[in-house]
Parts: C-alpha cells; structure tokens; sequence
C-alpha cells in the first residue's frame, strides 16, 4: 500500500461535527460527488476515515470515439494520527487532489504536503531494527551521493547532519514480522504489509515523528 502523507495546516483535524450527516446522505443519497463513506476511531491516536469516489472506466478510440463506459466506486483510506497528521492512500494523484478539495470545501480542513526528514527515516530504520535494501542519499550541497558507500555510517548521530535521505527501503526485523518499508523524503510511505494492526503502528510511530517535527 502506498500512502502521501500531509500535516495539517493550522489547528486540529475537527472532522466529527459532520461526518454522520455526511455518511447519511451517502447512504441515502448517492450522486457522484465524492463523499465520507465511514469514519472509525481505531484508538486515542488513529482515526480511519474512508471516502468514495464514483468513476467510470471509458473504452474506445481516438478515431471511433467512446465506445462504452461502465462505473465503480473507488474507495480512498485516510487515517488522521493525533488530529495533526494524516496519511491519505495514493492510488492516483487525481484521487488524492479530489479529497484534498472536498476537506477544504466541505469540512474547512487544509492540508499541505511534508517531508519525512532524514533523522525521522533513521529513527524508523532504527525501531524497526531495519536490515537497509536500498539507500538514495544526497550531501548537504545537495550533490548525490552513493548510498553503499554511506550505508555503514546510519549509525552515527552526525548522518543527519551530514546528509540527507532521499528514499530508503528496509526489511523489518522483529519476531512478528519481516515487512518491506519504504520511505521517501517527498512524503510518500509504502509498505508490504498485510496486517492492519503493523500498518497502524507504522502510521502511529511515523505520525508521531512527523507531528514533534516543524
């Protein structure tokens, strides 16, 4: 699953005060605007939001023109840590702007996008006690640097200072799991899991980090 990440841009992510109505009229009402499909609070941290987006796949040609369409209902996960950071699923860009402008015109919630900083990557790796796959990495004047030859020096407390990740992907090494993470400094965050309860943790423990950072 792959997931953009956003922080909010001023106060809290105060979603509740219409989110039963607007899940009613999804209910009772479907059209084809985007809407809240559900809202679960999964803990004190973690709320999961889902929302529906109606599309239609089209078939055709240039020429010939459209020659049939049928619709679906494309679902969208969105999970808010601590009402300050919130990671929506990226299945395609266009999905993600088209919820970005429903909880701004709708709800009055403004996300921007953020980065995962290097010392928020080295913390993940070291948690997770992550055997390093792969490794992007440029030095502070921003030159690439090769990142096997850097890989051993993770360790140190002077690597974020010295350098900056640009993506890593590392194998989770702890009893209950071997999940492939992947982190990238543009926000983005995938994983390979397939336990619900690891990708909430993922999201809390990442979530945290990027909600202590400016």
């Amino acid at each position: 699953m792959k997931f953009k990440i956003f922080k909010l841009q001023d106060g809290n992510f105060s979603f509740e005060r219409n989110i039963l109505k607007k899940a009613f009229n999804f209910l009772m009402h479907r059209t084809e605007e985007i809407s809240v499909f559900s809202q679960t609070k999964l803990s004190d941290h973690i709320e999961h939001i889902v929302f529906h987006i109606p599309d239609e796949y089209i078939t055709g040609t240039k020429k010939g023109g459209i020659e049939s369409t049928q619709h679906f209902s494309q679902f969208i996960n969105l999970f808010v840590i601590d009402n300050k950071v919130v990671f929506i699923e990226e299945i395609k860009k266009n999905y993600t702007k088209l919820i970005l402008e429903n909880l701004n015109s709708q709800f009055a919630i403004s996300l921007k996008e953020c980065i995962i900083e290097t010392q928020i990557m080295k913390d993940c790796i070291e948690h997770y006690n992550g055997n390093v796959k792969q490794l992007d990495v440029t030095d502070k004047h921003g030159d690439i640097v090769d990142g096997t030859e850097v890989i051993h020096l993770l360790p140190n407390n002077s690597f974020a200072s010295e350098y900056e990740i640009e993506s890593v992907a590392f194998q989770v090494r702890k009893i209950d799991s071997n999940d492939l993470i992947s982190l990238y400094r543009n926000g983005r965050i995938i994983t390979d899991s397939s336990s619900e309860r690891r990708i909430f943790e993922l999201f809390d423990f990442v979530g945290d980090k990027i909600g202590e950072s400016n």
